[in-house]
């Protein structure tokens, strides 16, 4: 009898310990870009998922729920109100200057993405897409 409580309660704390390791989606900080959502799942697929800008009715059936779900490269994104395949999107390079500047009312991008050029989606106290500062190598 003790032997099969053990046993059960060994097999639910891996199972436990497994469903708390694996999350669906959450919101990054990389590097610069927190508009950027990255998928965090089993295995995470390198680059960003683009801005989610469908309205929520647009699409009602998730097609992925982990990037494993998805065939190669692509992620599995927010889309519409769901999750969709997408092609992966990759941050510029560069960091976001620091410059106090007036703040205005509404957010000019979203994510590199949405920005021309070279330049990147960057977060003062609005987001607007701004010249990046070159990193420094060491």
């Amino acid at each position: 009898m003790k032997t099969s409580v053990i046993i059960l309660t060994f097999a639910f704390l891996l199972v436990w310990v497994d469903l708390d390791s694996v999350s669906a989606q959450q919101k990054g900080d990389n590097r610069g870009n927190s508009s950027h959502i990255t998928t965090a799942a089993l295995i995470n697929r390198p680059g960003f998922c683009p801005s989610n800008d469908l309205p929520a009715s647009a699409i009602k059936d998730a097609k992925c729920t982990y990037d494993k779900d998805c065939i190669k490269p692509t992620k599995c994104c927010p889309r519409g109100a769901t999750f969709d395949c997408l092609p992966a999107v990759k941050e510029k390079p560069g960091k976001c200057p620091t410059t106090a500047e007036k703040c205005e009312e509404h957010s000019k991008c979203e994510s590199d993405s949405d920005c021309s050029e070279d330049r990147k989606c960057c977060n003062l106290c609005d987001k607007r897409c701004l010249k990046p500062v070159p990193v420094k190598k060491l």
